[in-house]
This record gives C-alpha cells, structure tokens and sequence, in this order.
C-alpha cells in the first residue's frame, strides 16, 4: 500500500537506464536525496543482478523492478515469490498474461512477504506500452482509433483491481481516464513517459510533462533520460519537483 502523504520528492522515481556498477553507483549517490527511488530494468538487472540492488539499499533507498513479468501463471508466480525475496519497493507483470497469472502473482508475493515478516511489494499492471502509437502495432492488439485505446486501458485497469494488484502503469495520457473510471483513491497509478517541458520523447509516444501527469491524478511518476542527458541532472530534478508541487496544488483547486 502507497502511502497517501507521499511528499512530492518521493513521487517521483528515476529510471536507472545506465551501463553498469559503476555509472549505477554514481547516480545513486549523486540522486538519492533529490528523487524517491530508483527503477532497475531488465536489461541492468541480467547484468549487475541482486548486487546492484544490494548497493540500492545501502545508500538508504527503495528499488522498483522494472521486469515486466508475462508467463504462465505458475511461472510468473515463482518468479513474484524471488523479487519480494529481495525487498524491492515494488515490481510490475503484464497485464495481458491474465487474470489468473495476476491472481496468482499476487498471492506468491503476499505469502512470502508475511513468511519474511516484511511489507509486500506494491504490485502494478503494465496496461499497455508507452511506445505504442502506430496504428499497425495497435491493430496487432484488436485496437482500432483512440477511443477503442481508452476503452482496453480501462478494462485492463478494472482486471487489476479485480485481480487484488495495488495499480497500474500506464501512459501519462490514459491517468485521466483511470482516475475518473470509479476507482478508490488508493488503486496506484504510475506513468512513465514523462517528459519536462521542452525535452525529447524519444521513443514514448504517448508522452506527458510531470505538472500534467501528477494534476490528473498520477502518484509516481518515472523520469530518465531527461535527468541522466542533462548538463545539470539536480536542477533537472528540483525542477520536476517544483512540476509535481504545482500538480499537487492544480488538484486542489479543481
């Protein structure tokens, strides 16, 4: 469960998308006390693995796993049963396995998080990817035009809720629709695909600024290489912040 009060620094989670130990290390400890927490992804993982992690929480900070689980429902379970093992502050499954392989996910992480004696992990469903746009890879979902888009996020979101997760990762451009879909409150909402203002999308399609995400509802938001490219990679940060600040604020006074 995410806490409610999260402070505007703690909502927002840097994407580690770095090479190796080394340049890891050296954004841990340049960041940890400008951003909430880091996000380790496939890639890092198979390469640096649980040192890395190990390294993580030793500078005082929390990890969300970025692997994006998708097998059977036995196999998912297992491998949600190794990244509560490992404390992670969270880690995320496709939503497109199932209903069953969430339900299943679901109870392997709780069980062992209570054998352990710790807190489980926040559980969030990955609706669909950031990067799709085009409509030939959405066709490929039996998605046609925008409007069908919303309507499978939405569904997909109604499933996670079902299926017991905490939330949802989905684009910056769906946080809208969820927050106003009749969920509770404390269903998690993530986005990644945040962009400051004036910074590449690189290959996000459906992008966002972090005043915007966090003003329709979003609680964490995942920044990357916006911070890791930049000249100035702290001002960057303290300016994301200040964004997240102002969409707290734009909440109020809707």
């Amino acid at each position: 469960m995410l806490k409610a009060d999260l402070s505007p620094r703690d909502r927002l989670i840097l994407a580690l998308d770095v090479e190796n130990y080394a340049q890891a290390q050296a954004w841990v400890e340049k960041l940890k006390d400008r951003v909430g927490a880091f996000k380790v992804g496939t890639p890092l993982f198979i390469r640096l693995g649980p040192p890395l992690l190990e390294m993580i929480r030793r500078q005082g900070k929390p990890f969300f796993l970025d692997l994006k689980f998708h097998d059977i429902p036995r196999t998912v379970a297992r491998s949600a049963e190794e990244v509560t093992r490992l404390e992670a502050f969270g880690f995320n499954i496709h939503v497109s396995g199932g209903f069953r392989m969430m339900q299943e996910c679901v109870e392997a992480s709780r069980q062992i998080a209570e054998q352990e004696g710790f807190s489980p992990p926040l559980l969030l469903g990955v609706t669909l990817l950031t990067s799709l746009l085009e409509e030939a890879d959405l066709a490929l979902l039996g998605i046609q035009g925008r409007e069908a888009l919303q309507e499978r996020v939405l569904l997909m979101a109604r499933k996670v809720q079902a299926a017991g997760l905490d939330g949802v990762i989905t684009s910056p451009q769906e946080v809208g629709l969820i927050r106003q879909g009749g969920f509770p409150r404390e269903f998690v909402v993530m986005t990644p695909g945040i962009r400051p203002s004036g910074t590449a999308k690189d290959d996000h399609q459906r992008t966002e600024t972090p005043r915007k995400a966090i003003e329709e509802g979003a609680d964490l938001i995942v920044v990357g290489r916006p911070i890791l490219g930049a000249s100035d990679p702290i001002a960057v940060c303290e300016e994301i912040v200040r964004e997240i600040e102002e969409g707290l604020q734009g909440r109020k006074t809707r």
